[in-house]
């Protein structure tokens, strides 16, 4: 009798251990942040919801350099999206100093006008264009043959004259010989409620 009574105890003791585990699991959930919070501490509340890290454009522009060809999740304003194709959207920060350019890719088949003014979760990869020193002469040089033309378009020609400008003091600000452009390489996206 007693040979029978000892396994039918372990399978006790083996289904109290488990359903106390599954409490304990309940318990933490419930106390876990939200997703957000547990990003901002870049870990997790519990082993069951790990979390990666999700960037707004000010964390992602304080180093996008060690970002790039790695994915990553980024939370935005939609700013625009192409009207043609679809095939690109503009996130922005919450004060629209800072913004990045989005492209469809993965799942993304394009980005609908009704997004506009609504915040999204992007997965994508981070992309870097690089503008040499020659690019920006050339566009300097055009520019200044435009100018000259008086075709009318003077604000667009201080507007394009203050971009130079700035790519310029990037350039120094930065020590580099060439100007970047970030943007995302989109694989996947969600509307952010």
């Amino acid at each position: 009798m007693r040979t029978k009574l000892l396994p039918l105890l372990g399978l006790a003791l083996m289904l109290f251990a488990c359903n106390s585990n599954q409490s304990k699991k309940s318990a933490d959930c419930d106390n876990c942040p939200s997703a957000e919070k547990v990003a901002e501490k870049k870990g997790s509340c519990c082993d069951h919801h790990k979390s990666e890290k999700v960037y707004t454009l000010e964390t992602l522009m304080k180093d996008p350099e060690s970002l790039v060809n790695k994915e990553i999740k980024l939370k935005g304003n939609v700013l625009h999206t192409c009207k043609h194709s679809g095939r690109r959207c503009f996130l922005a920060s919450d004060d629209e100093k800072v913004n990045i350019r989005v492209e469809a890719g993965g799942k993304i088949k394009g980005f609908n006008q009704e997004l506009v003014g609504s915040e999204i979760l992007v997965t994508g990869i981070v992309k870097e264009r690089r503008l040499t020193k020659e690019h920006i002469e050339q566009m300097e040089h055009d520019l200044k043959e435009k100018q000259q033309k008086e075709d009318g378009s003077a604000e667009t020609c201080a507007a394009e004259n203050n971009n130079i400008t700035k790519m310029r003091q990037w350039m120094k600000a930065h020590n580099k010989d060439y100007y970047a452009i970030y943007f995302i390489q989109g694989v996947d996206y969600e509307a952010v409620q």
